[in-house]
């Protein structure tokens, strides 16, 4: 009997009441055809990647790096970990006009930035299936450095496809993993989504647009949909961590209030299901995220 194809798998896997959001099943192979194409664009694989390799698709652009992470427990294999990467001056510079400055290697060894993201990977590694599918798909790590600690900020690019850049509070605390803790998965999640959207288009290329709770604008289909998807994983995490260990109470509101938040927002975009935009499969998969 032949294996379906993997196209035909993402969609039934998309419409699947009761799998996993995050696609664990799915994750090694998508992130398999992303090393593909990018290795046939640029020469690069997870042993020789770093963003600044990616951005002047060259092998032999700068590499600094400065920690290799894991969730996984005694893991020393380096394709399972997150790099901790600081960009290129001239890359960092094209970032400045966004008013995103990145922490120098001297900014991180001299805090507890570090301990605070290694703090956010453990939380992340309570669902093993999740740090798996997070770590498979952001490579490299970059460390911004926020107005103040009160302000998160993190983005990821298509076309940088295993890099995440995620502001890092300077205080370490719980609340503060948390915070960190879905950034990262909030940007390995759009991540995924771009590499399923390569075998399953959810949307069809028109520019509509509606108002997104998120970004308190308008934003096109294809936008409101990832942040519909990703933040219907970050719930889902925060339901499996309410689950599986008891938190104080400062954490237990936290988190409450974080889904609280989550499911006010989902119900703002409830227009979005059935909207002539979406393709077949993406309607049901939205009609699936917002009733979940």
């Amino acid at each position: 009997m032949l294996m379906p194809d993997l196209s035909e798998r993402i969609g039934c896997a998309l419409l699947n009441p009761e799998g996993m959001l995050w696609l664990p099943n799915l994750t090694e192979e998508l992130v398999s055809s992303g090393w593909q194409d990018l290795n046939q664009k640029c020469g690069l694989s997870p042993y020789n990647y770093s963003t600044d390799r990616v951005i002047a698709c060259n092998i032999d652009a700068p590499c600094n790096r400065i920690a290799l992470l894991s969730m996984l427990p005694n893991n020393q294999d380096e394709n399972k970990t997150i790099k901790i990467d600081i960009l290129s001056e001239g890359s960092a510079k094209q970032y400045e006009d966004a008013d995103i400055r990145f922490y120098t290697e001297e900014e991180i060894r001299g805090s507890s930035v570090l301990s605070c993201v290694n703090d956010a990977l453990k939380i992340m590694d309570r669902v093993p299936t999740l740090a798996a599918t997070v770590v498979a798909l952001a490579s490299s790590l970059h460390l911004i450095k926020a107005k103040n600690d009160d302000y998160d900020v993190s983005f990821s690019e298509p076309d940088i496809p295993f890099s995440i850049f995620v502001s890092i509070p300077q205080e370490n605390n719980s609340i503060n993993t948390l915070r960190v803790a879905e950034a990262i998965l909030h940007e390995a999640m759009h991540l995924q989504l771009t590499l399923i959207e390569k075998f399953v288009p959810l949307v069809t290329k028109t520019q509509q647009k509606i108002f997104s709770p998120w970004r308190e604008e308008f934003r096109t289909i294809q936008g409101v949909l990832h942040a519909l998807y990703v933040f219907r994983v970050i719930d889902k995490f925060l339901e499996c961590l309410l689950s599986i260990q008891n938190h104080p109470v400062e954490k237990l509101e936290y988190i409450q209030q974080r889904r609280d938040e989550i499911e006010e927002q989902v119900n703002k975009i409830r227009s979005l299901q059935g909207h002539s935009e979406l393709t077949m499969i993406g309607a049901c998969f939205v009609q699936k995220l917002i009733q979940n």
